[in-house]
């Protein structure tokens, strides 16, 4: 993991534009349209900081609160 430090740092801090990362506080990320962020997205991954929100407990209850219903089937697009 060290190996892919640049002057002891992570990538995405020592080279914010070469990292896979694109780490931004939640108030950009807020502010970005969605063709901003759908450009970024298509060489990044966005982490978004500093969220307003109180965080969320990977739990059943915390699960429960983004689908109402646990045994719902739900679909994931993506390249297998």
């Amino acid at each position: 993991m060290a190996a892919n430090y640049v002057g002891g740092v992570p990538l995405h801090i020592a080279r914010p534009d070469d990292s896979i990362f694109r780490v931004m506080p939640e108030a950009e990320y807020l502010q970005k349209s969605p063709s901003e962020v759908q450009e970024i997205m298509r060489t990044q991954h966005i982490v978004v900081t500093d969220r307003l929100e109180p965080p969320l407990e990977f739990d059943k209850n915390g699960l429960r609160s983004l689908c109402q219903n646990l045994s719902n089937t739900v679909t994931i697009q993506g390249l297998l």
